[in-house]
């Protein structure tokens, strides 16, 4: 069976995923290192349609872009540099 999204799924929804999703990795660690799965699934649930209740605005890409900016580890190699223009 395939899952339909819901309307109101925009794709930045894919990257604040995979935000949450690291946060739970990196708690969970080798204690619980399938953890997330679960989480992953109780996600992917909640973007399939139909939905149960509006959900607030997406961030601005600018502002996503400056949050996954703020979520590499200090020392990181990547040249941090302004969002590109849309």
């Amino acid at each position: 069976m395939i899952a339909q999204l819901r309307k109101d799924f925009d794709p930045p929804d894919l990257v604040l995923l995979h935000m949450a999703n690291l946060g739970v990795v990196n708690a969970c660690g080798d204690a619980a290192p399938d953890a997330w799965r679960r989480v992953v699934a109780l996600m992917i649930q909640s973007f399939e349609a139909p939905a149960r209740a509006p959900l607030p605005a997406s961030p601005a890409h600018d502002d996503l872009y400056r949050a996954m900016l703020r979520a590499l580890p200090a020392g990181d190699t990547v040249t941090r540099k302004p969002a590109p223009n849309r």
